[in-house]
């Protein structure tokens, strides 16, 4: 979770492509989960699997480019969380702990990405995404006031984002390409937003039944997942060092969005 992430070398873009192939398994399986379709569990358990092998082979490669270790830390937690997941939905022993050691740790790696953005607006997002975070933690321990707690930090965060992406559009649109881009990124969060408040208040939106306000808030993230790497990978070098915060932000926000697809797995497996 760094700002070389997005490597503009040719291996890590074939690392992430890979990432964003299983992602596509992984939307996949939900829909299948969703539909009660044949299939569904063998799909999201592959994809699962593929994700924690490509986070571990980013790890790898971190270490043997000799950077910081709590970089190579990031992907390592990142594939713990999501083996947690697999081992959650597979109902192995062990499961609980993955979940809530990796969640801990990559708690500590989005306020290090809010560091890292301190001087901008944009530190909002993965400063309150973190916080979300603990307090997704704190359901999965049973604390009192959990619910109500995550319910409020998480719709938070969500409607911080959608005006903060709205906010760097708006200012950059008349500049570069990449105030158009963020304003299409932040009409996708606004409609996430819409739908996760219908979802999760139980509000009654336009007659979709609970299943399929899912499905669409699980097709939202996707899109924001691709769209985000696509402005990462499509830009000159030369383009993204001119805008190192934004794109470091985008690069936050991609991770966001694959975290939270993963944390539909866990939705769906209780429902």
């Amino acid at each position: 979770m760094s700002k070389d992430l997005s490597s503009s070398t040719f291996s890590s873009k074939v690392i992430f492509g890979l990432i964003s192939t299983s992602i596509t398994f992984l939307i996949i399986g939900l829909i299948f989960k969703f539909m009660f379709w044949p299939g569904a569990a063998f799909t999201i358990v592959l994809a699962l699997l593929i994700i924690a092998l490509l986070l571990l082979g980013i790890s790898i490669k971190k270490i043997i480019n000799k950077q910081v270790f709590y970089k190579a830390l990031h992907p390592i937690l990142g594939a713990v969380f999501t083996m947690g997941v697999l081992f959650k939905v597979m109902h192995w022993p062990g499961a609980g702990i993955m979940i809530m050691v990796s969640m801990f740790g990559l708690s500590f790696a989005f306020l290090e990405f809010a560091f890292s953005l301190r001087k901008t607006i944009l530190s909002l997002v993965p400063a309150l995404f973190s916080v979300s975070i603990i307090m997704m933690l704190f359901k999965i321990m049973h604390w009192p006031f959990a619910s109500e707690l995550l319910i409020f930090t998480f719709l938070f965060f969500a409607l911080i984002t959608t005006c903060v992406i709205f906010y760097r559009g708006f200012k950059f649109k008349s500049s570069t390409p990449l105030g158009s881009n963020f304003l299409v990124i932040g009409v996708l969060s606004l409609l996430y937003f819409i739908v996760e408040c219908a979802t999760i208040l139980k509000f009654q939106f336009f007659g979709f039944e609970h299943f399929q306000l899912r499905l669409i808030i699980v097709s939202l993230l996707f899109l924001l997942f691709v769209f985000s790497l696509f402005i990462l990978f499509f830009n000159t070098e030369e383009f993204q060092k001119k805008f190192e915060f934004e794109f470091q932000f985008l690069q936050s926000l991609s991770i966001i969005y694959a975290f939270m697809l993963v944390i539909q797995v866990l939705v769906s497996a209780q429902a």
